[in-house]
């Protein structure tokens, strides 16, 4: 939704359980309301590796078709990877030097972020993605303040799409363009859960909000041919500060059901004691072996 400079999105599914609220300029002017639907049509999940900057990103696609992007991830904190001697003296000297507990944080969170019917085979796709990654880098004195993304699609996409990346609870969304290149700047440099989608436009319609109208009933076309009505209720809050739109999740108990349903609960637990243990030169591969396991 765009009224004037100011956009908003959100799921239709979430409309009818939380309003969108929009700062528009002083009451008694008029105003243009933008209407877009955005269809995902591609999606892809990981997880940063700690001390890597290239990336290989396959893409879910609702129509099967392989789709790929390359990913490359300038402002990352990274590790010292100078020290390959055990850490016997200290597990958590280990998990520091290689960031292990950030990684798993990111790993599990992006397995609830998406509570796929399979949970351990979202784990091994991440895992996949990190362990395939290029590009050793190097350690920061200081943590940086934030993280440059540049993105490109191997593949055509269909006209006017719609990149979507989530970076921890952090959006930026922007146009695909013709070169298929696009560069965001996030705060953060910590190993979030990632989320890419592709949305492409199915249909939308511009209109001039009057001053003192309240309701607004209109169709529009999509690409298909069938015609979409949409009821716009527009309301007026005294003293409503900006606010930025948030996407609707799931209740906390269903998430921590979601976890305990699959034994991610116990097997969270299990795979840190077994790292601490095995210490591993690389724990990626070790990680993978486990989650690989679990699916047999």
């Amino acid at each position: 939704v765009k009224i004037d400079n100011s956009r908003r999105q959100a799921k239709v599914s979430g409309l009818a359980r939380q309003p969108m609220v929009i700062p528009t300029p002083t009451a008694g002017s008029q105003l243009t309301f933008g209407f877009t639907i955005l269809n995902p049509v591609a999606r892809s999940c990981f997880v940063l590796h700690p001390n890597k900057y290239r990336y290989r990103i396959p893409f879910r696609t609702d129509s099967g078709r392989a789709l790929l992007a390359d990913v490359t991830v300038s402002g990352h904190e990274g590790c010292d990877l100078g020290r390959s001697a055990p850490f016997r003296d200290s597990a958590e000297e280990y998990f520091r030097h290689h960031r292990v507990m950030e990684f798993m944080e990111g790993l599990f969170a992006t397995a609830l972020n998406e509570q796929h019917e399979y949970p351990y085979r979202v784990l091994e796709e991440c895992i996949e993605i990190a362990e395939r990654a290029e590009g050793v880098s190097r350690q920061c004195v200081s943590p940086p303040s934030g993280m440059d993304w540049v993105i490109d699609f191997h593949d055509a996409l269909p006209e006017g799409s719609v990149l979507c990346l989530k970076v921890g609870l952090e959006y930026r969304q922007a146009r695909i363009p013709a070169d298929r290149r696009i560069q965001l700047t996030f705060p953060s440099s910590h190993l979030a859960p990632i989320r890419l989608e592709i949305l492409v436009p199915e249909g939308g319609r511009k209109i001039r909000l009057e001053p003192g109208v309240e309701m607004y009933n209109f169709d529009f076309c999509v690409k298909d041919g069938r015609r979409v009505r949409l009821d716009l209720s527009v309301r007026r809050t005294p003293n409503q500060p900006t606010s930025t739109l948030e996407f609707m999740q799931s209740p906390r108990q269903d998430r921590h059901d979601y976890l305990r349903r699959h034994g991610l609960l116990e097997f969270g637990p299990r795979l840190a004691r077994e790292l601490a243990t095995a210490q591993p030169a690389n724990p990626m591969e070790f990680m993978l072996r486990l989650v690989r396991s679990q699916q047999l």
